[in-house]
């Protein structure tokens, strides 16, 4: 694995000089960058944000990360921030630099004249408690505590302990202990981290259907540095990762090119592979699918995922994106001198709407539509078509609705006044009846109103009816009812 960071640590030609590659990648559930955020909401420092926004309400994408901390910069100015904050901002600068520089390049050099005042030693502790009452699901009480140790103005660690990991729909997945761990380093023009993480890549609110954050964190070394091939090509940003897999003990790489194709459009292309034969260290330097021909000789042993993304923002934050996938790619016949033959679909597709002024006039309005469809030997076994093999802990590592599948998501959240808010959410998603047993349709809506006593403060109640079909049997119908109250620090 070291292999990955000593060769995105060289001076690749034409590769030097500041990141400027802004990303519309959703962020993943897990990412401190929530911790962090929540903290400073849980401070008064984000002026139209309490903390519970960054503990699962809401997921963001970096560019509206990177706003809110524009916003974080504005408001704090002349205000008397202590060491431990300051520093907090300046690692979220240092994330979201690229984002920041696109979208408010003016609250950026305001944070960069104070820079030199940023480094500080104290871990800072932030968490969230959690006393939750709900029918059809367990009634607890949670806690989710981060510590952040600042090891220089370059680098930090993080170490996070929770019971549960809130996922769609509040379903809750036990995580064993520590969540997540981390240490993380920043230079002008590379990013890298060694620990456990969750990850997801695209701009999908749901899930992404190459590499979600439903799999939660896993171990690897990941590295990111933007790279310029020049006029013809331009400047890409390139992300890289090697991990082992626990639950398979499957070897698991990824790798991510993102390129502006103009002011509003971007583009991603990801790969993934996995393999549970010993990999040579030319995987990190070749595509996965050029490394699967020479070096493999059975498709078993490697299957190899492959997806492209583009996403269209206009200036006022309404953002129109897909995310196309293709599994296992495979030359017919007839290119190697033999007898043509079909080769069996393997694609999912994610098309996606989003405002965030829906009603005119509303501190916060936004609306979201996304459909996925998804074939249904996507995700299995090259040797056993109803066998799930794209997995980690029983986890889909791509799309949390899973292989055969037709959804329809929609969202809105509607901030009512400066302290009550309410979300709204609606699944559908039905699987293809032509298999053995038949697939799982489900139904879900849910109304979220919240009320914010205090920016750490908040009480959140929740009505959701749902009707499910399991796998060959008869449809359930019922209503879940949950009151949940946070407290953050």
């Amino acid at each position: 694995m070291a292999v990955l960071v000593i060769l995105f640590a060289q001076q690749i030609p034409g590769a030097a000089g500041a990141r400027i590659i802004p990303s519309a990648d959703r962020i993943a559930v897990g990412d401190w960058s929530y911790d962090a955020m929540g903290n400073l909401a849980a401070k008064g420092l984000i002026p139209g944000y309490a903390a519970r926004e960054f503990h699962g309400d809401t997921l963001f994408d970096r560019l509206e990360m990177a706003a809110i901390l524009g916003s974080v910069i504005k408001y704090t100015q002349g205000k008397k921030l202590d060491s431990s904050q300051t520093a907090l901002i300046d690692k979220l600068v240092k994330e979201f630099r690229p984002e920041l520089r696109s979208l408010d390049p003016a609250a950026l050099e305001k944070w960069d004249g104070l820079a030199a005042a940023t480094v500080t030693k104290k871990v800072l502790i932030t968490g969230q408690l959690s006393a939750v009452a709900a029918e059809h699901s367990k009634s607890d009480s949670n806690i989710s505590i981060s510590a952040l140790d600042n090891f220089s103005e370059r680098s930090f660690g993080m170490v996070t302990l929770d019971a549960d990991r809130t996922r769609f729909f509040r379903t809750d997945i036990s995580e064993a202990n520590p969540d997540k761990y981390f240490i993380r380093g920043f230079d002008s023009n590379f990013v890298w981290s060694i620990g456990k993480e969750y990850l997801n890549w695209g701009p999908s609110y749901i899930g992404s259907t190459i590499l979600s954050d439903n799999i939660g964190g896993f171990l690897q070394v990941r590295a990111s540095k933007e790279v310029d091939f020049g006029r013809l090509l331009g400047r890409f940003k390139i992300t890289e990762f090697a991990s082992k897999l626990d639950g398979s003990g499957d070897y698991f790489f990824g790798r991510r090119w993102e390129h502006p194709l103009s002011d509003r459009l971007h583009f991603g292309f990801t790969e993934t592979a996995t393999t549970d034969k010993a990999p040579n260290p030319l995987i990190l330097a070749m595509p996965f699918y050029l490394y699967k021909h020479l070096f493999i000789n059975n498709d078993l042993d490697f299957d190899n995922h492959v997806a492209t993304d583009l996403t269209y923002r206009w200036k006022s934050g309404t953002e129109m994106y897909s995310q196309w996938l293709v599994e296992d790619m495979t030359e017919p016949k007839f290119l190697s001198l033999g007898n043509w033959f079909r080769v069996p679909r393997k694609t999912g597709l994610t098309l996606g709407f989003y405002t965030p002024h829906l009603l005119a006039g509303s501190p916060r309005s936004t609306f979201r539509a996304e459909y996925t469809y998804v074939d249904k030997q996507v995700y299995t076994s090259a040797e056993s078509p109803t066998t799930l093999s794209y997995l980690d802990n029983s986890q889909i590592i791509g799309s949390p609705l899973g292989p055969n599948t037709n959804a329809l998501y929609l969202r809105t959240e509607q901030n009512i006044s400066g302290k009550l808010s309410v979300i709204g959410e609606y699944l559908n998603q039905k699987q293809r009846k032509d298999i053995d047993p038949p697939g799982i349709e489900r139904s879900v809506l849910s109304f979220q109103l919240s009320y914010d006593l205090t920016p750490n403060k908040s009480i959140s109640f929740r009505v959701a009816p749902f009707s499910i079909t399991p796998s060959g049997m008869q449809p359930e119908s019922s209503t879940e009812y949950e009151i949940r109250a946070t407290y953050a620090f």
